[in-house]
């Protein structure tokens, strides 16, 4: 799937977009208000060397990534802890 289509896809439709990146002990964080930012920003840096993360919400205010700032969540994750060392070997 296209970089643009796949962000477009998991990420809301508004609100201010966060990308995280580090490398080594270097840690930005940054907002934007496109898709098309993020993407471009998110290319540049992995050319860069860093990692490259973005957070699954978009944001009321380009500040801060704490739920009371969280404007929309388009997806929803569900996390199964599971496996040969865990109490629940399976799905």
């Amino acid at each position: 799937m296209e970089t643009t289509k796949f962000l477009q896809s998991v990420l809301g439709d508004s609100g201010h977009y966060c990308m995280f990146a580090a490398r080594g002990d270097r840690r930005e964080q940054k907002f934007y208000d496109t898709v098309q930012e993020v993407k471009d920003a998110a290319y540049k840096l992995d050319a860069d060397g860093f990692d490259v993360y973005f957070a699954l919400a978009t944001f009321k205010e380009p500040k801060s990534r704490k739920g009371d700032n969280a404007h929309e969540l388009k997806s929803l994750f569900l996390d199964l802890d599971c496996g040969p060392s865990k109490e629940y070997p399976t799905q």
